[in-house]
């Protein structure tokens, strides 16, 4: 993203992997980070995750709770309860 013209007036420092923040049983949590302009970081956090799932789908990483893993929600009612 840093070398396309569109993100890298955006991008001020280049994502990269910072830690392993967490790792068990149901999967693994990487810390990536990188710097941004002012209130610009959720556009780009955005795309970079938007790039990065079709590299991880080419290397058979599957995705916890992906979409179709996910059940719809439940109807909730929006009354109070009467005793």
């Amino acid at each position: 993203m840093t070398e396309e013209a569109e993100w890298k007036v955006l991008i001020t420092e280049a994502p990269h992997f910072l830690r392993v923040d967490n790792l068990s049983g149901d999967g693994i949590v990487l810390k990536v980070t990188g710097k941004t302009l002012a209130l610009k970081q959720s556009l780009v956090a955005g795309e970079f995750r938007q790039r990065l799932l079709p590299v991880l789908e080419k290397a058979d990483i599957q995705i916890a709770g992906s979409a179709e893993d996910i059940p719809a929600p439940q109807a909730v009612g929006r009354g109070r309860a009467r005793a």
